[in-house]
């Protein structure tokens, strides 16, 4: 009797040690709602190739080494583990809260669904908590990317979009049409502001809506990517505006650049650069954020990411060896994006 008191004792007593560690909220950072509410995305889009911000929250792991095993899971056929990926305890305002960034294969297959599911790993010489504890599973759909065009319409904006380029006179409104228009992608228009750029176009909408109200020929640039997913960008694409047929280039340049929206802030100096050129970027913590460069004919010159470890970095971009010439620099994050036109001048 005193041996199954004893045995039932110590079961009591493993349950009360272990009971209660929980990992919640698993789900993706390239949110469109922001702030620490991202884990809310539970099913997120990519292409072959693209990267995603997992993360989670966790609670009453009383081992201070812990570590999660995050594993990409392809679902077709027999279940099989792709790739895993580790991450340590963290926190945000507080909140126990860790992320990982994982990279979809490239060779998915466009239509097929893997899943991510993240899991403890208890650290050896202690007992305090479960051998392993698995939170809730997230979704990641595989769409190809596609190629864009620009239309255009003139009020009352009625019909099928027309192909450019676009003749106008001065005071004329218009409409910019991404075709096709995808809801699991986010836009940014490039137009010279002044004189075609106003308050109504979002960087998110695939509609740019504008007034134009200064004679010159001008190119507006449409960027399309992913909105859940890094490195899931369509080609960029162009077309003309000509209004009222004058001769204009319609940019603005000087020894400093800026562009900036509640929540994203960039400043990229000098500019026009010869050699190297400085950006910084503000935007909120632990945000990620993508920096490119592309040239004017739209081809990637330089891409890197970052996670916003203070409010406010600097990164340093080098030209050196590049031709002369226009080149565009975007900062984006997963809601919001900026793009600065850069010249490059070797005088």
């Amino acid at each position: 009797m005193k041996k199954i008191i004893l045995l039932i004792l110590l079961v009591v007593s493993c349950w009360i040690t272990t009971a209660g560690q929980t990992i919640t909220n698993v789900g993706f950072t390239n949110n469109r709602d922001g702030g620490i509410n991202y884990h809310v995305l539970r099913s997120a889009i990519s292409c072959p190739g693209g990267e995603l911000w997992v993360n989670f929250q966790y609670a009453r792991f009383q081992c201070p080494d812990t570590r999660f095993k995050v594993d990409l899971i392809q679902t077709s056929g027999t279940p099989t583990i792709v790739s895993s990926y580790t991450v340590g305890m963290d926190n945000v305002e507080g909140i126990p809260w860790s992320m990982v960034g994982v990279t979809v294969p490239a060779t998915a297959v466009i239509g097929s669904l893997y899943k991510v599911r993240v899991s403890s790993m208890r650290p050896e010489g202690c007992t305090k908590d479960p051998a392993s504890v698995t939170g809730n599973t997230v979704e990641i759909r595989i769409k190809s990317v596609e190629v864009h065009s620009i239309g255009y319409l003139l009020p009352p904006y009625s019909g099928t979009p027309k192909p450019g380029p676009l003749n106008i006179s001065t005071g004329q409104t218009f409409r910019l049409y991404a075709i096709p228009e995808r809801s699991y992608y986010t836009y940014t228009w490039l137009l010279p502001c002044p004189p075609l750029c106003n308050e109504l176009a979002g960087t998110r909408s695939g509609v740019f809506e504008s007034t134009a109200t200064e004679l010159g020929s001008y190119t507006a640039t449409l960027y399309g990517h992913f909105a859940d997913a890094y490195y899931c960008d369509a080609p960029v694409v162009s077309t003309v505006i000509n209004v009222s047929g004058s001769a204009s280039n319609g940019l603005r340049v000087g020894t400093e650049e800026s562009a900036g929206q509640e929540g994203l802030m960039v400043r990229a100096w000098p500019n026009p650069v010869r050699e190297v050129l400085t950006v910084e970027v503000q935007a909120e913590l632990r945000k990620p954020v993508t920096i490119s460069m592309t040239d004017a004919r739209g081809r990637l010159i330089q891409r890197r990411q970052t996670v916003m470890e203070a409010p406010k970095q600097q990164e340093l971009f080098s030209l050196n060896g590049q031709p002369t010439g226009i080149y565009l620099l975007r900062v984006a994050t997963a809601d919001k994006a900026q793009v600065i036109k850069i010249i490059k001048d070797d005088k």
